[in-house]
């Protein structure tokens, strides 16, 4: 399991640059760092940070045994739907499904970039 080092997550807000090339839109940028998601059982706690050296995800999963791959492959695949190129996420799960997993690290990058209203939907599915 590759680690990253620890990140300094504290009340002040952070400019994370992701790299958002989709279709020609608009560059967009994180205004803030996103937090999404409970550290209750059968949910996780997704948190984006900046990095400007690529897409890294720490995991700490109560089930990284026997799915710790497959965590990371999913936070992976909605990376790469999303265009997040250069982020560290990181992820405290509790045991959730992969629709968990998914709808928390969306709902954390739309935190991130203060989008509220006007969101594609049918992109996400």
């Amino acid at each position: 399991m590759d680690k990253m080092a620890y990140l300094p997550f504290t009340p002040n807000h952070f400019l994370v640059r992701l790299n958002l090339k989709a279709g020609g839109q608009t560059i967009m940028q994180l205004k803030h760092k996103a937090i999404a998601g409970t550290l209750e059982s059968s949910d996780a706690q997704i948190i984006l940070a900046p990095n400007d050296g690529g897409l890294h995800i720490d995991l700490t999963s109560s089930v990284y045994e026997q799915y710790g791959t497959q965590i990371k492959q999913l936070l992976q695949q909605v990376c790469h739907r999303l265009n997040i190129e250069n982020a560290n996420i990181r992820v405290v799960d509790k045991g959730a499904l992969d629709c968990t997993l998914k709808a928390r690290l969306e709902t954390a990058y739309f935190r991130a970039i203060d989008q509220k209203v006007d969101i594609n939907w049918e992109a996400l599915s």
